[in-house]
């Protein structure tokens, strides 16, 4: 009994998509580090639940602010925050940030397959 629940718990451990708060609308995302896995040549997105439709966040990529570009672009649809890259590279893997304000939420993106030159 108690091994079968703990082993789930493992498994499920980082990816747990109750991480937002309603009540006080606060992402605890410090406990939390999604894992994502991405495709090359695939679209991936990230997302992040804020508390207000108003909110505005920034995304960061190993500590640096991300613009929009060709490839990445940003996205809000009610209460969620997208980060959009149309076409994952090999140099899209990273730490990836979405900040609300003093809160913040943290992705770790890994990248399968082989990029073609």
């Amino acid at each position: 009994m108690g091994a079968g629940s703990m082993s789930k718990h493992d498994e499920l451990g980082s990816s747990k998509a109750s991480i937002y708060d309603a009540e006080t609308g606060v992402i605890p995302c410090d406990l939390v580090q999604k894992e994502v896995k991405a495709t090359v040549s695939q679209k991936t997105t990230l997302s992040c639940e804020v508390a207000d439709t108003k909110t505005e966040v920034k995304w960061f990529k190993d500590g640096k602010q991300l613009t929009s570009s060709k490839t990445v672009h940003t996205e809000s649809k009610g209460k969620l925050r997208q980060l959009v890259i149309d076409s994952v590279e090999k140099k899209d893997a990273g730490e990836y940030i979405c900040e609300a304000g003093p809160e913040k939420m943290a992705f770790k993106i890994h990248v399968a397959g082989k990029s073609r030159g």
